[in-house]
């Protein structure tokens, strides 16, 4: 079974297993953004109703500002990579409560799977990750929207300044804020399995891995 839900003005979409076991872990899947979002909602539902099916509760996450959730908590929290860690963690304690999991796996798709994985070494509950061509630098992620961005503007960007991609406006404080993130110094403290699918081998996977 498919539920729309709304976890502190987020929306989201629920798959409950059809014979309503209530197993151990429950997942939470984090999309990527913009385009990646698109591209990949689809597979990520398949994803979701497969773990279903398999008896695992899961649940597809829009962030605030994004999809059908409404911005108002990032007006709260001040930027949207603050407030889409707050929405991860608000939906996984959610997620916990109605499935009656102790635990979490966190799946996440480019840039939802550097969100994942920041969100999960704030916690002590997630068991495990399942990354899907995961972002692992900040910065690297940066130049690739400033170069969608100015590709489509027809203009250079300044340094230091928010950035504009389709009708999407990454703030400059969100920049910033995603510019230091980095998967190769982010400790995770609790999770016993990582299990990352990439096309292509690259250094920065690599070096993330080890």
């Amino acid at each position: 079974f498919m539920t729309p839900i709304a976890v502190n003005d987020c929306f989201g979409w629920l798959h409950t297993p059809v014979d309503g076991r209530r197993r151990d872990v429950a997942v939470l899947v984090c999309p990527g953004l913009l385009g990646d979002e698109l591209v990949a909602y689809c597979g990520l539902r398949v994803l979701a109703d497969e773990l279903a099916r398999a008896g695992y509760w899961a649940l597809q996450l829009e962030y605030p500002g994004t999809g059908d959730s409404c911005d108002q908590p990032v007006e709260r929290s001040a930027t949207h990579w603050t407030a889409w860690l707050e929405s991860i963690g608000a939906t996984a304690d959610w997620l916990k409560s109605v499935s009656g999991a102790r635990r979490l796996l966190l799946c996440g798709m480019r840039a939802g799977a550097m969100l994942a994985t920041v969100a999960a070494s704030r916690r002590e509950d997630v068991d495990g990750l399942l990354l899907f061509e995961p972002t692992v630098s900040g910065r690297s992620y940066i130049r690739e929207l400033t170069l969608d961005a100015e590709l489509h503007g027809g203009r250079v960007l300044p340094a230091g300044g928010g950035i504009e991609v389709g009708e999407f406006n990454f703030s400059a404080e969100t920049i910033a804020r995603i510019a230091e993130t980095d998967l190769r110094r982010t400790v995770t403290r609790s999770i016993r399995k990582v299990a990352v699918f990439s096309r292509a081998e690259t250094r920065l996977v690599d070096e993330c891995l080890e």
